[in-house]
């Protein structure tokens, strides 16, 4: 099942080291994406379900052209998104 971008561009990478088992059935995945206008998104996709059967759950914009929107922080042994 191809993920869904919300803007045209073209997939420039995955981001491998950052294939996440978030536990409990839930998984991130992150890439660059080159949009038409030029600039370079890093989009998070969370997904939930088994391996075979993945739904997308959230999608954000990590950043832009390298410019974190956010951060990950750990908090007691759970990443949180924080703003930057």
């Amino acid at each position: 099942m191809p993920l869904f971008c919300p803007f045209p561009g073209a997939l420039e990478a995955v981001h491998e080291d950052r294939l996440s088992d978030l536990g409990g059935g839930k998984y991130l995945a992150c890439v660059d994406m080159k949009a038409t206008d030029g600039k370079t998104y890093d989009i998070d996709f969370f997904l939930a379900g088994q391996p075979s059967r993945m739904k997308v759950t959230e999608t954000s914009v990590h950043k832009i052209n390298g410019k974190p929107l956010y951060n990950w922080k750990e908090e007691g042994g759970i990443w949180k998104k924080k703003r930057v």
